[in-house]
């Protein structure tokens, strides 16, 4: 009679009796000898009380030791495993199971004994005949001889599996995750990680179930799953916390759809379950991790992952291309933390970054063409720097928003990554201007240290059959010595040079911080619609308008940059001498002067007798 203190085993002798019910006399007496040898192991060890815990972490060391060795032996070996019938290691608390597959009882210690002579012999193994395999089998006939044989052979078909019935444990104790969120509509297999962060013991099987969300139903639907033969038992201990598994998505038997799935695995024999989940996306739903890309940038949009995005967008077999100004290790986890973890992507190509150096012939002052930067010299924390282009050449000299940031390298120029800036404007300064622009050092993604640097930008000057390459340099200092230069040598020019040309017409294009009409935006486009008197037009209708915004945020010099007709012209320089006062443009935390370019909308009227030509 069983006591009451071990009800576990009550369960398990009406197990027993159940199945022994269905099976022959002999299957019963192993049985039974198994189920006595299993008692009095466990009547033993509660006798002994608990072990040392130094003994038992060495025990599970030397058995995750044996058991690796033993499973890949098994698996690299088709020879061995047609002779031995089994197919893998198995692993418990405190052996490596090795079971054979459909072998006469008789044959068992024959078996055993070659296994262990053959293979490896340990007190660690432990051997069983397995008979029930619960998986469908498809028996086909062999025909490799001719001779009447009863011999088959037989394939393991995927079977769904029911998600399984538990306590659901907290992902802070235990982790199940995918290694991305998102997956291609393609996709054939799943990596799923699963981590232990707790300090108690995790026991489970290779076993797992997979379902889909059905949204129409409103309910998760199970899928095939691999056939496992040897259910491998893991014993996730905070001292090995982590396992893998490749989890097969069976298309040929149930085609992916589009939407949420979910991995469930069940721990501690049944007990407590776990899940991971993640998602397949058809290329009908690309928008929607363009949206989350999106959404990341309008809420951090001084994050390095954002500033180091330069253009995204997906090809016609679901990649999503992405040029990034760095290509690191580094940024690529940050970006799939924080922003989108989706497992097609290709960053730049494929291609990693490797140190590149620019050898062009650069020039300083070339046909009255100089340009400087605001200081020779700035601390380590920079994050811009300040630059000027002064044209006393004469004629009109153009330029695009690109430049380059290059450090000295003994008598080399290197680049640094992500300083490269490129767009489709052009900038136009006529002779006797200047032409201000901040350059970044994007110190998120550079290590800004000491040395010497150069700004570089192309400049046309009339000749498009040469390519004139113009320079400034300046320095990055450290320490106090460094700082008093910085002090006493606020430019990179002589002083009497940059009070020459105090008197030209300079300002900003591009600052940090643009200039801002009073409420915004919005209340800008109020302010036209609501002061426009002329709003008759035979089609919508734009005349762009080009002033100053000074430090003080005035408006001054307006001009027509592109005309419709001298009426609306006149309207639209009118309605930007109404305006008030700006807040100011900032460059480095100084307010500056910025030229503001502004496009003034005249629509329609509904009357055509009233219509302007």
């Amino acid at each position: 009679m069983v006591s009451d203190t071990f009800p576990f085993k009550k369960n398990l002798l009406k197990k027993i009796q159940l199945l022994s019910s269905l099976m022959d006399s002999n299957m019963k007496y192993l049985l039974f000898i198994l189920l006595i040898l299993f008692c009095s192991c466990y009547s033993g060890s509660s006798k002994k009380g608990q072990k040392d815990k130094r003994d038992s972490i060495c025990l599970q060391k030397e058995l995750y030791t044996l058991h690796k060795y033993v499973d890949s032996i098994i698996k690299i070996d088709t020879i061995l495993q047609q002779r031995f019938h089994c197919f893998g290691a198995g692993l418990t608390k405190d052996k490596v199971s090795i079971d054979f597959q459909d072998i006469p009882e008789d044959s068992f210690e024959s078996f055993q004994s070659a296994f262990k002579k053959e293979i490896v012999d340990s007190p660690l193994l432990e051997f069983n005949i397995m008979t029930d395999i619960t998986m469908d089998i498809e028996i086909i006939p062999t025909t490799e001889t001719k001779q009447p044989s009863h011999t088959t052979s037989f394939v393991l078909q995927p079977t769904p599996r029911n998600i399984p019935t538990g306590e659901a444990i907290s992902s802070a104790l235990l982790s199940m995750k995918t290694e991305y969120d998102y997956y291609p509509l393609s996709t054939t297999e799943v990596k799923m990680i699963v981590t232990n962060y707790s300090q108690q013991e995790y026991t489970c099987g290779n076993g797992y179930s997979l379902a889909y969300y059905n949204d129409n139903k409103q309910q998760w639907e199970t899928l095939p799953t691999d056939p496992v033969i040897e259910d491998v038992g893991w014993i996730l201990q905070p001292e090995h916390p982590s396992n893998e598994q490749t989890i097969k998505l069976y298309t040929s038997e149930v085609p992916n759809r589009a939407g949420k799935y979910r991995i469930y695995k069940a721990f501690n024999r049944d007990t407590k379950i776990a899940y991971a989940e993640f998602e397949l996306i058809s290329s009908e739903q690309h928008q929607k991790l363009l949206d989350k890309i999106m959404q990341y940038h309008a809420n951090h949009a001084k994050a390095r992952v954002m500033v180091n995005l330069n253009s995204w967008g997906f090809s016609e077999n679901d990649t999503l291309y992405m040029d990034w100004m760095v290509n690191s290790a580094e940024l690529r986890d940050e970006f799939r933390q924080k922003v989108l973890n989706y497992s097609a992507i290709i960053i730049n190509d494929g291609k990693t970054d490797v140190p590149t150096y620019f050898n062009e012939p650069m020039h300083v002052d070339t046909f009255g063409i100089r340009m400087y930067t605001e200081k020779a010299m700035y601390p380590v924390n920079t994050e811009s720097v300040s630059v000027r282009i002064v044209n006393r050449s004469g004629r009109r000299i153009s330029m695009g928003s690109s430049y380059l940031v290059l450090r000295k390298e003994g008598e080399k120029w290197l680049f640094l990554p992500g300083a490269t800036v490129w767009t489709l404007e052009l900038h136009w300064v006529p002779s006797n201007k200047i032409y201000p622009f901040p350059i970044s050092l994007y110190p998120s993604l550079n290590a800004i240290t000491p040395g010497v640097y150069r700004v570089v930008k192309k400049i046309d000057i009339g000749n498009n059959c040469h390519n004139w390459y113009f320079t400034a340099e300046f320095r990055i200092g450290n320490g106090t010595e460094e700082q008093d230069i910085l002090n006493k040598e606020p430019s990179s020019k002589p002083l009497s040079e940059v009070e020459e040309e105090t008197d030209m017409d300079i300002a900003y294009e591009v600052v940090e911080e643009m200039p801002e009409y009073p409420g915004g935006m919005s209340a800008l486009l109020d302010f036209i619609q609501n002061n426009l008197q002329h709003d008759k037009a035979n089609s919508p209708k734009r005349v762009i308008v080009q002033f100053i915004i000074d430090e003080r945020g005035n408006i001054s010099k307006p001009i027509i940059l592109r005309s419709i007709n001298p009426e609306l012209d006149k309207e639209a320089l009118r309605i930007v001498s109404l305006m008030p006062q700006w807040k100011p443009g900032r460059q480095n935390g100084k307010a500056e002067r910025v030229r503001y370019t502004l496009p003034i909308i005249f629509n329609p009227s509904i009357k055509e007798s009233d219509m302007i030509e």
